[in-house]
């Protein structure tokens, strides 16, 4: 058997366990910053939950007594794009076949307009006097510009 095993070199079951955790999450935290970096930039949809919170910030700000607000906007989905199509039914042999193709104009695809993802959730943090009253205005102000139900707002003073 080698030494290790025969006693001279005794690890304690413990510093093995720890030594093996501390292993784990070493690589684990390697994989995530060494992992595929597919899109490097900011998509439309992150930009327009950007565009909602600093509104929202810059709004909250104007309340009297609010001072370092933050706001966290959480949405389901991202941002779709709807394109004007040409659908074409045949029947061959009776069966029903239907195609759609973009309609293009200078080779590029007519856009109809633009489906924005649902909100889920919006978190207020801020620093505030009279806190029942401010927190009661800054709910009035997030769900009467996004036209959410207050339900899906939370406001966290410090």
């Amino acid at each position: 058997m080698p030494e290790i095993f025969n006693g001279k070199f005794k690890i304690k079951r413990e510093y093995l366990i720890v030594f093996v955790l501390l292993v784990a999450v070493t690589l684990i935290t390697l994989s995530v910053f060494i992992g595929k970096k597919e899109d490097i930039g900011t998509t439309d949809t992150e930009k327009y939950v950007l565009s909602i919170e600093e509104k929202l910030e810059n709004s909250i700000l104007k309340i009297d007594g609010v001072k370092n607000v933050e706001v966290a906007v959480k949405v389901n989905g991202s941002i779709t794009t709807v394109i004007a199509t040409d659908k074409k039914t045949t029947e061959e042999n009776g069966k029903t076949v239907i195609s759609s193709s973009p309609i293009l104009v200078s080779g590029k695809p007519i856009v109809l307009g633009e489906i924005y993802p649902e909100i889920t959730g919006i978190v207020v943090v801020c620093n505030c006097k009279e806190v029942i009253k401010t927190k009661m205005m800054i709910l009035d102000v997030v769900t009467t510009m996004l036209d959410i139900p207050c339900e899906k707002v939370r406001i966290l003073t410090q």
